[in-house]
């Protein structure tokens, strides 16, 4: 509903949303939008950026964003620009791209997978090369866990003391497993995120950008605090849902989202984009390319009807007079 906006994302907060209602989103590299207001400022899992119901649109509302801030450990003086598009579908012919259904490890609804393999022909048939991913990314959910935990222990543990009530259950679990962690534990995480990382950008030695689905789940109900199961596989915690995602928060490279037309359920559907560390701008140009390319094809984002939902109180709240 609104044509710009600007959020945080630590698992997948910018991204998720984006998807679920066919906009554009993205989780930048870390320190490209400064920030003197995350607490674990050298950590590279949060990070704030855009949403907007175009590529183009994203790209001026990061440009509002970016910049350099002593304040911000991660932040640096020269970003390069972010301004013009070079990249149209012809460039993509000559670039490589890579695809994953699952980064691995995350679950997946079969559905979603299916869709997501049927997208991956036409998206791949954009590009010179075409490859399935190789990752290897088993000690994620358990480096996620302890880190995800520290950061928020850090974040919010002072207010939870004095007003827990003012949180949510899934905060307040994350900072009950934090108090159970070891020294010992997130040395473990730090060292094996480091390692993950290290590993993970030497995909891009053999293409230039990865594709895979923006969520695992097609979007439920507002009620609902988060999917239980996928493919009637009980999930261990409420975070493990968007595994999708917060396995590429680990990886500090930039991720769009673009929306790629409707679900099996007739809902948003989106892939995300990932790019090589620091190179926002040439992933944001791959980003127009391909959502200009869906577009056409009539796989691009969509506008729900709305004209036949019938009128809440809220959308039928008038202002008193003065």
């Amino acid at each position: 509903m609104a044509p710009l906006a600007t959020g945080s994302d630590l698992g997948g907060s910018l991204r998720i949303p984006a998807s679920f209602c066919s906009v554009v989103g993205m989780r930048p590299s870390p320190g490209v939008v400064p920030s003197h207001a995350h607490v674990c400022g050298f950590s590279p899992l949060w990070t704030d950026g855009p949403m907007a119901r175009s590529v183009a649109d994203l790209r001026l509302c990061l440009q509002s964003m970016a910049g350099y801030s002593v304040l911000d450990p991660l932040s640096r003086p020269q970003q390069g620009a972010l301004a013009s598009p070079t990249t149209t579908s012809a460039v993509l012919a000559e670039l490589r791209v890579g695809f994953s259904t699952d980064l691995g490890v995350a679950l997946v609804d079969e559905q979603i997978a299916a869709l997501f393999k049927d997208r991956q022909k036409f998206i791949g048939s954009l590009f010179c090369k075409s490859i399935d991913a190789a990752l290897q990314l088993d000690a994620a959910s358990e480096v996620f866990r302890i880190l995800r935990a520290e950061s928020v222990y850090a974040s919010f543990a002072k207010l939870a003391g004095e007003q827990g009530d003012k949180l949510s259950a899934n905060v307040l679990s994350n900072i009950a497993e934090a108090e159970k962690l070891t020294l010992s534990d997130t040395a473990w995480a730090h060292a094996e995120h480091t390692r993950l990382f290290r590993d993970f950008q030497q995909i891009f030695e053999d293409i230039d950008v990865l594709v895979c689905p923006a969520t695992a789940v097609t979007p439920f109900a507002i009620e609902n605090n988060y999917p239980t199961s996928i493919n009637a596989r009980p999930l261990d915690s409420f975070y493990s849902w968007y595994a999708i995602t917060w396995l590429l928060s680990l990886m500090g490279c930039p991720v769009v989202t673009v929306p790629c037309g409707y679900d099996h359920r007739g809902l948003p559907f989106g892939v995300q984009l990932v790019g090589r560390r620091y190179q926002d701008a040439r992933l944001l140009d791959i980003a127009a390319a391909i959502e200009q390319a869906l577009n056409d094809k009539s796989l691009g984002r969509f506008v729900p009807d709305i004209s036949g939902l019938e009128k809440s109180e809220r959308l039928d709240h008038r202002l008193p007079e003065n």
